[in-house]
Parts: C-alpha cells; sequence; structure tokens
C-alpha cells in the first residue's frame, strides 16, 4: 500500500466538488457576458455624467465604497453555503422589464435602476438568501451613484431654494445688512445674488448622504443609531449651506466682487 502525502485527500476531495460546481461557474459567468452586453452603455452614459455633471461627481467613488464593503466580507463570502432561490428569476424578470421600459421610452433613470436590481436578481438566483444577506448593503448602496431624473431635481431644489433665501434673508436683516428678497434672488445695494440650484444645498446633500451611510456603519453600533446619524446629516447640510450664502452676502454687501471667482 502506497502512502499519501498530508493534503493529497482534501485536494482530490476539492477536484470531486468540481465537476458539481462547474454548472454553477459557467452559468455564472455567462449571466455576466449577458449582463455585460445589455449595460454597457447605460454605464457608459453614467459615467459620463459623472464627469460632466458636478452633481454627481461623487459617482466615481460609490462603486469602489461598495467594492470595499464586499472585499471586507470575503471571509464569510467563502464560507456561506450557495441556496439559489425562487425569488431570483422574478426579480430578474423585473429587472428586465424596467430595463425594456426605459429603453422604449428613451429613460436612463429606469435603466439605471434596472442594473442594480439585475445584481441582485442574480445574487439571488447564484446563492439565494443566505448570500443576499451577506451582499445586500453593498448592493443597494449602488443606488447613490444614480443621478436623480432632472423633473425630480428639480422638485426638490426648487423649494429648497426657497427655504434657504428666506432663511439667509433673515439672517443677513438680523447682522444689519440692508437688503430684501424675491424668490431665490436677494438684492443688496450694491449687486444681486442669485441662489441657484448649486445653492440649493441638494448637490451636498447627496453627497453627504452617501457618505453618512458608510461612516454609520463604521462609528455606530445599534442600528437605530445609525439610522439616525444619517438623517442628522440632512438638516446639518442645509444649515451649513445656509451660512454658505449668508457668508456670500456680507461679503456682497462689502465688496460685489467678493461674490464671484473664488469665493
Amino acid at each position: 500500500m502506497r502512502s499519501l502525502k498530508p493534503g493529497t485527500s482534501a485536494s482530490y476531495a476539492s477536484a470531486a466538488n468540481l465537476p458539481s460546481r462547474l454548472p454553477l461557474v459557467v452559468s455564472s459567468l455567462a449571466s455576466l457576458v449577458l449582463v455585460a452586453c445589455m449595460y454597457h452603455r447605460v454605464l457608459w452614459k453614467l459615467s459620463l455624467d459623472w464627469v460632466e455633471d458636478p452633481n454627481y461627481s461623487h459617482g466615481f467613488l460609490i462603486p469602489i465604497i461598495s467594492a470595499f464593503l464586499l472585499w471586507e466580507k470575503r471571509q464569510s463570502l467563502r464560507q456561506v453555503k450557495p441556496a439559489p432561490s425562487a425569488f431570483g428569476p422574478l426579480v430578474l424578470a423585473a429587472a428586465g422589464a424596467m430595463y425594456v421600459v426605459g429603453l422604449v421610452a428613451g429613460e436612463l433613470f429606469t435603466q439605471r435602476v434596472s442594473f442594480v436590481i439585475t445584481l441582485a436578481g442574480l445574487v439571488l438566483s447564484w446563492g439565494g438568501l443566505p448570500l443576499w444577506r451577506l451582499v445586500w448593503g453593498p448592493v443597494c448602496y449602488l443606488v447613490f451613484m444614480i443621478p436623480l431624473p432632472y423633473i425630480l431635481y428639480d422638485a426638490i431644489a426648487f423649494p429648497l431654494k426657497l427655504a434657504a433665501t428666506h432663511a439667509s434673508t433673515q439672517i443677513l436683516h438680523l447682522l444689519g445688512v440692508t437688503m430684501y428678497s424675491e424668490g431665490n434672488l436677494i438684492y443688496l445695494p450694491n449687486t444681486t445674488l442669485e441662489v441657484a440650484d448649486a445653492c440649493s444645498g441638494i448637490r451636498s446633500l447627496v453627497s453627504v448622504v452617501a457618505l453618512s451611510v458608510v461612516m454609520a456603519k463604521y462609528t455606530q453600533r445599534s442600528t437605530v443609531r445609525r439610522i439616525l446619524l444619517v438623517l442628522l446629516s440632512m438638516p446639518v447640510v442645509l444649515f451649513f449651506n445656509m451660512v454658505r450664502i449668508v457668508v456670500t452676502g456680507i461679503l456682497a454687501s462689502m465688496d460685489p466682487s467678493l461674490s464671484k471667482g473664488f469665493f
């Protein structure tokens, strides 16, 4: 009888498992190729939006953060036992329907959201609920990389502009600055300031909420405290946006050139 080297039996066991895993590996690779063919144009246009739209320049960070969150779970992912769920194909079908509707209507937001839902469907199809419980956070976090539709963006930005203008003018009055406001315009004796979309706070709001989610994960232990941290980040952003408008108004009242350029 010939003795075997230590670890040889384990190697044979791993080799024996390869045929059973082969269909899963092949189907997974085929699914990824199909997704790449479907969404390569959508993702390319999305990356262009990150470059051209300053409201979503943080979009490049979101996939990196999501990948890091997955990398942190690498040990748990190796130990999870795949249990494909019947919900996977249903989620993929819903994502496919959204993609077709967005493609026919020429609406990018629907197509981009369908990409995230497709990833969720693939996770459920490959590993089922055990795998989904591990990766749902990094997958859902990708939503922050998708720009809001301009209809929704304007619907949020407009009332924020008016609120920021009203609050800022009240503070400027208390500080003794001579001015009055009309809509989103602030009239000073020597110049006029417009509280534009960039001054509404929504640009910082989206970015800071995305980062506060990660901060809450690493700094807070309870779910309640994490939710509170994310919710409290919103009024903090709006408050400091108002402070920025007030400081700009004070500078402009002294010298109009101070409200332009670097300031």
